[in-house]
């Protein structure tokens, strides 16, 4: 507590604010992630590059070969970056800003043209696609066999006269049947 009260008298309201929270240091701050941005924004070069749409692997290899690039980034720090920037990765191979997409577009005069559309509840929607997922991992088993929820009973035959159970005389080894061990 000594410790936050020093640092607000020294930083004010700055000393509340979140901090990295300790582990390895920050190797990719807002500098290094504008580059990656910058690399990602490039329409590739087929010929240099060898693709004509990035995939975080090839993203990576240019990121790495390029003279002002980054040698040692990641995938993972690669594709951090560019969900942080709005960006996913959509099912015709391409990587778009979440909730934009590409329509085709018919025109009164027959021919047609591409247009962008944009969802302005995107956000909000994939938020609630990412609990709907949390809240389904929390109530999965963890060994992948899902339960129903409901009241267990317990078995009829357990404890009744008669039942293998239930006539099975105590011993050492067998803890089943009724009255104290002897030892």
């Amino acid at each position: 507590m000594a410790q936050l009260v020093r640092r607000f008298n020294q930083d004010g309201l700055l000393a509340v604010a979140g901090r990295h929270g300790g582990g390895s240091a920050i190797q990719y701050g807002p500098a290094k992630q504008e580059r990656i941005l910058q690399e990602f924004r490039r329409p590739p070069d087929r010929e240099q590059d060898g693709t004509a749409v990035w995939s975080l692997s090839t993203l990576q290899q240019a990121l790495r070969e390029a003279p002002d690039g980054l040698p040692t980034v990641s995938t993972f720090t690669i594709l951090q970056t560019l969900h942080q920037a709005g960006y996913s990765w959509q099912g015709n191979r391409t990587w778009r800003h979440t909730g934009r997409a590409l329509r085709k577009r018919k025109r009164k005069d027959g021919s047609t043209e591409v247009v962008e559309v944009t969802d302005p509840q995107a956000v909000e929607k994939r938020e609630l696609s990412s609990k709907r997922i949390r809240e389904q991992r929390a109530r999965a088993s963890r060994f992948g066999t899902r339960m129903k929820r409901g009241l267990t009973r317990r078995s009829l035959n357990q404890e009744l006269p008669g039942s293998p159970k239930g006539s099975r005389p105590g011993n050492r080894t067998n803890t089943s049947g009724v009255g104290p061990l002897s030892c």
